[in-house]
């Protein structure tokens, strides 16, 4: 077997190579693997397949290019965590969309059926994108389903979908009433056809989509489902049909359908429970109408249930608001003298606390509720006891009196020595929102270490740790660690943020330059989001774009960041963010944006008032490259129809960019449009012909219209107007038409009238002459002209060097 050829034989020989084969060389040097014939490098079968399937990576796990270790290892990207089924589902909507093939129908079917299976093992809201994907999924079956059982959705898969809607996102419920609907549709005709064993319709199943319906803020449609299902039958889950149709009407804020339900409900004598109770109470309680609240509390229930402890706990805060305690307290110790229960000794505590008995009272209560236990049944207070003490007491702003409260349960017992209450889950949860509530983040966070200890069901503290994150946040000091500690926690349990948790956490990663953590965040996170709840998160990152503190280069790569995140982006939203880089004084970044857009797909594309700012920020930047080449892309634009506006931007950017030729062209294009010129339009045009030695007739013509047309003249018109006369007449009939410029038209001269006469001419002894004119008779103006400090430039455009003052005379977009 042959030798390996030294290094230096090696380099010597590459003096006769060919140079393809001296490069092969040398980068084989440079990764330490040297150079072997090919022929005396025998491979495996084993060999040549892990190189087809893994290429180089095996060379390349134990070498590594000299002074790789001065740079980072880049960080990869997460995979995301989607719903099962739902890639192939979105898939199937472009794929139709784009007149493709469809994906198989069997795969279609067990991917809904896995998206339904697991949004109901979570208990997990079915977000808007995700409710779009699936009906349209379920459209595409029901056409094209087979025989094949493999093929079709069963009747058991279509209420199975419907117990999805008994979690519902905080978003607008449209699509998810269009697909509760659908479903519901679907079993009307299987019922009908008889086209499954299974096609009873229950209460139970109308459950979802009245629930949805009324959410959403169609009561009148629930209400009447509610009606015929309670003709029917008057069964448990047909009364909680009408619960709904008072909960929706409380949600919406709907007097008029909360009182049609009730009227309903009274002429079918169906019983209200607990929940319909707490709906009604609630809502007359925070409107503070003093009369409804004290008949609907006192309201009869159905057999066995008594006020709900958040009724109650509204009802006091209503009574303390509008002086109803005495009220409340005769009619809690009715209660009591009836059939006394926990639940009505909680509230008399509560009520207690209100009128400001003090804590030891309250204890002391506590000590007759024991003695006074009938009929063998135990009554002693509990975590809930206390918690409703301290929820009373964080509610009215007295942190004091909850800490007493906490130290109340102590004594009797209730809480545990070092973590908190010892009940329930449920109870930290609600101990942490308080503690939030009350910007209390150590409680908070003592209460979370607690909650970890317990087994939550239907992730209950899910909403709670997402608050508990924007907490840690939006904290002064921030701590990172906490904040990533919290928020792994989810991502181990894959959990979704919520927009506003994952909004603060990017502004976070955002304020330390971390463009790939905050990149991966909304990659993982709000996939599912819906387009208002992803619109949260990028606010987050224009806000941090637009920070002032950011240097151009790292403003940059936000904005890099901000189109990778959100492809979704529309031109209206684009097209400020080049404003940004035109305030930075940054055009070549500007115009890359500008390009960016033009690039893009048909929803980015720049409106016309990327036009504008654009022919505003290169008008303030005199790039005339830049400038001929946006001004192709508006030539060749087919959507956009130039306005006056428009227009109006496009004559200042040629002024300033050396084509004031075109300036008169554009002019003519206004004074024939059907919107016809403004103010803006008259002030430019004049300021052309003042920069330009070729357009002496057109100014005459401009005034001569404006006087024509009886145009109300400005101070800028008027300063624009007498600047342009600069050129042809003697500079001495200007100054006298400024000092007789009340007479004439009414306006006092300004600093813009003596800037621009200043600003006009390029011969020094002429500006000289103004100055002396200006000092002489207007002192004051002519000082704080002063004070704009003065630039001398070469104009390039007719190659004469020009002093002029530092005063932006230039047209505002």
């Amino acid at each position: 077997m042959p030798r390996q050829s030294s290094t230096a034989e090696l380099l010597a020989s590459c003096l006769m190579m060919r140079s393809v084969l001296t490069n092969r060389v040398f980068r084989r040097i440079l990764q330490n693997r040297g150079y072997l014939p090919r022929h005396t490098r025998p491979q495996s079968t084993l060999q040549l397949y892990r190189q087809a399937k893994l290429g180089n990576r095996a060379n390349r796990a134990f070498t590594r290019p000299f002074l790789e270790w001065l740079t980072d290892t880049p960080k990869e990207p997460r995979m995301i965590n989607s719903t099962p089924g739902m890639p192939l589902m979105s898939d199937l909507v472009e794929q139709l969309t784009r007149q493709l093939a469809p994906p198989p129908l069997e795969m279609l079917v067990k991917a809904w059926r896995s998206a339904i299976a697991w949004k109901l093992d979570r208990k997990e809201a079915v977000k808007k994108p995700e409710a779009a994907a699936l009906i349209y999924t379920l459209e595409h079956i029901l056409i094209s389903r087979g025989k094949d059982e493999g093929r079709v959705l069963s009747t058991a898969d279509i209420k199975k979908a419907m117990m999805t809607f008994n979690v519902l996102p905080n978003d607008d419920l449209e699509i998810h009433k269009a697909f509760a609907k659908a479903l519901l549709h679907e079993i009307e005709v299987r019922r009908a056809t008889k086209f499954d064993v299974d096609i009873a319709i229950p209460s139970s199943s109308l459950y979802p989509y009245v629930k949805v319906t009324c959410m959403n803020g169609d009561i009148s449609e629930g209400r009447d489902l509610a009606i015929q299902n309670w003709k029917r039958t008057t069964d448990t889950s047909t009364q909680k049909l009408f619960t709904l149709c008072l909960e929706g009407s409380a949600f919406n804020k709907d007097l008029k359908s909360l009182e049609e339900t009730l009227k309903v409900m009274e002429e079918h004598r169906v019983p209200m429970d607990a929940k319909s109770h707490k709906a009604v109470t609630t809502f007359y309680a925070k409107r503070d109408d003093v009369e409804k609240t004290k008949h609907w509390y006192a309201a009869p229930l159905a057999e066995g249930e008594e006020p709900l402890d958040t009724t109650n706990l509204e009802v006091i805060q209503f009574s303390r608001r509008n002086k109803q305690l005495e009220w409340f307290g005769s009619a809690l110790q009715s209660v009591l003298m009836e059939h006394p229960t926990k639940r009505s000794w909680d509230s008399i505590f509560i009520w207690a606390a209100a009128i400001g008995r003090p804590v030891k009272e309250i204890g002391r209560m506590m000590d007759i509720m024991v003695e006074r236990t009938k009929n063998g049944e135990k009554l002693s207070a509990n975590g809930h006891t206390i918690l409703g003490l301290v929820e009373f007491a964080y509610s009215i702003d007295d942190s004091s009196a909850a800490e007493a409260f906490v130290e109340l349960g102590e004594s009797k017992g209730v809480l545990l020595d070092e973590t908190g209450f010892d009940l329930d889950a449920l109870t930290f949860i609600r101990l942490i929102d308080l503690r939030i509530k009350n910007k209390d983040l150590q409680g908070a966070l003592k209460a979370y270490r607690s909650l970890q200890s317990y087994e939550v069901d239907d992730n209950m503290d899910v909403p709670t740790i997402n608050r508990l994150a924007v907490a840690l946040c939006n904290a002064e000091p921030l701590d990172f660690d906490l904040v990533q500690s919290v928020v792994s926690d989810l991502e181990r349990r894959q959990m979704i943020l919520h927009p506003e948790a994952l909004a603060a956490l990017c502004k976070v990663h955002l304020k330390h330059d971390d463009f790939v953590s905050s990149h991966d965040l909304v990659n993982v996170h709000s996939y599912q989001y819906s387009y208002e709840e992803r619109k949260m998160t990028r606010d987050a990152f224009l806000a941090d774009f637009h920070n002032s503190t950011r240097n151009n280069s790292s403003a940059w790569d936000a904005y890099v960041n901000i189109r990778q995140c959100f492809p979704e982006m529309t031109g209206d939203e684009i097209y400020p963010l080049m404003g940004e880089f035109f305030r930075r004084k940054k055009p070549e970044h500007a115009i890359m944006v500008f390009r960016g857009m033009k690039e893009a797909a048909e929803h980015q594309q720049p409106p016309l008032e990327a036009y504008v700012q654009c022919f505003g920020g290169l008008a303030a930047a005199g790039n005339e490259e830049e400038f001929l080449r946006v001004y192709n892309y508006l030539k060749m634009d087919l959507v956009v129809d130039p306005n006056t506006r428009l227009r109006n931007a496009l004559m200042q950017a040629c002024m300033h960019c050396h084509q004031t030729r075109k300036v008169w062209d554009i002019w003519e294009d206004i004074d024939l449009s059907e919107e016809g010129p403004d103010r803006n339009s008259i002030v430019i045009i004049l300021h052309a012909c003042a920069r330009s030695p070729y357009m002496q007739v057109e100014t005459e013509v401009v005034w001569n219209n404006v006087i024509k047309y009886k145009v109300d003249i400005t101070v800028e018109m008027y300063a624009a107007y007498l600047a342009a006369r600069m050129r042809r007449h003697k500079y001495t009939e200007q100054l006298k038409m400024v000092e007789q410029m009340e007479e004439a038209v009414g306006l006092k001269p300004t600093v813009l009238v003596l800037a621009y006469l200043y600003n006009v001419d390029f011969t020094f002894d002429i500006k000289d002459k103004i100055a002396e004119w200006g000092k002489e008779k207007f002192p004051e103006l002519w000082a704080e002209l002063e004070s704009y400090g003065v630039v001398e430039d070469v104009d390039e455009e007719y190659g004469s060097w020009t002093k002029q003052f530092n005063f932006d005379t230039k047209i505002k977009f």
